[in-house]
């Protein structure tokens, strides 16, 4: 992703809504914080390295950043765009706009250990929760019996879509796993409704992008101190947002819907705070809660209400930095899966053919 020194306004859109506003130049670069010299040059269309300087009059005017340049495309996000994220990301970010190739499951084998992993430091993260989890313990139980079934079914879902099972990653370190599935409507209506279990969604279900998303897992991996909680918890949200970005046919769309369940009382907690509605539907066989994303609800808290808006908002101009990227980065994915395939193959008969030599 190439980061440009220098952009071009376009100065007649920010001339116009100025005007439609009944500002003037000085007014805008007062709110703006700005010099009345910048917003004439903004206007004049001049080429600027000062990206900041115009999403401050972007907010001003009610402007996006994307709207306001004549590249949007390759602009790559600063600070000043991430100032709102839902998430503590924004330095984050600025050094992760696409995950590493090792946050990325490369073959069958790999998912099964990936999986087997999450599911494992999902039953330690609920014993560390130190609140009333018995419910919790009990769904757990339940899936522990069914652990073939359970990998088998991330298997196939990521065979289906491999983007949909991201691990999060410090320092080239897998610390945590994320899966997001992009699924037809009428699976989303079901769960929606609390007629299935996640465990009903299958690799049928699964399709390239949707406009309907189940976050299915957040999990972090036993790491203890040796990674920072910041930095571990900033790995986690960026896998999820990656995946909404990209699994998602367009977050800003009006028609976007996104659905998750909670499985620990903490799981509640951070969910709500970030615009996740509980509506009373309770998932079958694991009695988990089914809450689904709220973006522009009138009855969220305003400082919530501001987070949920921002996720979609901020994941679709996400998607315009690393969609480019991640179509390439996907190719060079499925040839690194292929070759690893085929060292498998090769690998096991070149064994088997040198203990056929040793044994005469």
């Amino acid at each position: 992703m190439t980061a440009y020194d220098s952009i071009c306004p376009r100065g007649n859109l920010i001339r116009e809504r100025r005007l439609d506003r009944g500002m003037t130049q000085e007014d805008v670069a007062q709110a703006a914080d700005v010099t009345v010299d910048f917003v004439v040059s903004a206007e004049a269309a001049v080429v600027t390295s000062k990206l900041g300087h115009l999403e401050a009059i972007g907010r001003v005017l009610g402007l996006r950043i994307d709207e306001m340049v004549s590249d949007p495309i390759t602009v790559r996000p600063t600070e000043h765009v991430f100032a709102s994220w839902p998430w503590s990301l924004s330095g984050f970010i600025q050094r992760h706009l696409m995950p590493i190739d090792g946050a990325y499951c490369v073959s069958e084998a790999d998912v099964y250990r990936t999986v087997g992993a999450m599911r494992d430091s999902w039953e330690e993260h609920l014993k560390r929760s130190g609140e009333e989890v018995e419910q919790f313990l009990l769904a757990d139980r339940l899936l522990d019996r069914e652990r073939t079934r359970y990998i088998d079914r991330y298997v196939k879902i990521w065979k289906q879509n491999d983007e949909t099972v991201l691990h999060a990653t410090v320092d080239d370190r897998r610390v945590g796993v994320t899966v997001t599935l992009p699924v037809t409507e009428k699976a989303y209506n079901k769960l929606r409704r609390g007629e299935i279990s996640f465990m009903d969604i299958t690799g049928d279900d699964i399709l390239p992008q949707s406009q309907f998303l189940v976050l299915d897992s957040g999990v972090e991996f036993p790491v203890g101190a040796s990674v920072p909680a910041k930095k571990l918890s900033n790995a986690i949200s960026f896998a999820i947002f990656y995946q909404i970005a990209v699994l998602a046919e367009d977050p800003m769309r009006d028609d976007f819907r996104m659905l998750t369940f909670a499985a620990s009382p903490t799981n509640i907690q951070r969910l709500a705070a970030i615009g996740f509605v509980d509506h009373e539907v309770i998932m079958p066989i694991y009695g988990y809660q089914i809450l689904e994303f709220m973006a522009n609800n009138e009855d969220l808290k305003p400082e919530i209400r501001e987070r949920s808006e921002s996720i979609p908002f901020f994941a679709g101009m996400f998607r315009r930095w690393v969609i480019g990227d991640k179509a390439l980065r996907r190719k060079r994915r499925m040839i690194l899966r292929t070759l690893n395939i085929f060292r498998s193959l090769v690998k096991g008969r070149r064994d088997r053919s040198r203990r056929d030599v040793l044994a005469g």
